[in-house]
């Protein structure tokens, strides 16, 4: 996999278009292997890397190893990829739309389905606002 994505614009391109359902995507970059470093422990290697014309970064990660592809995985390189490219004195809103998706030798969750889609979001049943 290695081979097929490395520095290829166009096959990577050609698997995000398809995964996300996102026909009109352009990559722009395209890095395997990249190291992101975490100061205070476990750092990560990602498979591939990938940007895009609006600057979304996109990490695919290939699993031949069911035990390797779980959900927290999945949050904590979304986290080394937001604290390796939010740049010193920039806003959090700066920050990059980020795409973290595991392409598995099976059914992770063994409940028949070809692709899962899991979501961080913020929920919204309690006040904001406390005064």
């Amino acid at each position: 996999m290695q081979a097929f994505f490395n520095n290829d614009i166009p096959n990577t391109e050609f698997v995000l278009k398809i995964i996300l359902k996102m026909p009109t995507l352009k990559v722009k970059t395209v890095t395997i292997q990249q190291r992101l470093l975490n100061t205070q422990g476990h750092e990560g290697v990602v498979d591939v890397l990938a940007t895009d014309e609006e600057g979304k970064l996109y990490n695919i990660e290939i699993q031949n190893d069911m035990s390797e592809a779980p959900p927290k995985r999945g949050r904590y390189y979304n986290s080394l990829l937001d604290t390796n490219f939010l740049e010193e004195g920039k806003p959090y809103s700066s920050l990059p739309e980020t795409y973290i998706i595991f392409i598995t030798r099976g059914d992770y969750f063994k409940r028949g389905e070809a692709k899962y889609e899991i979501e961080m979001f913020v929920n919204n049943h309690f006040d904001i606002n406390p005064n």
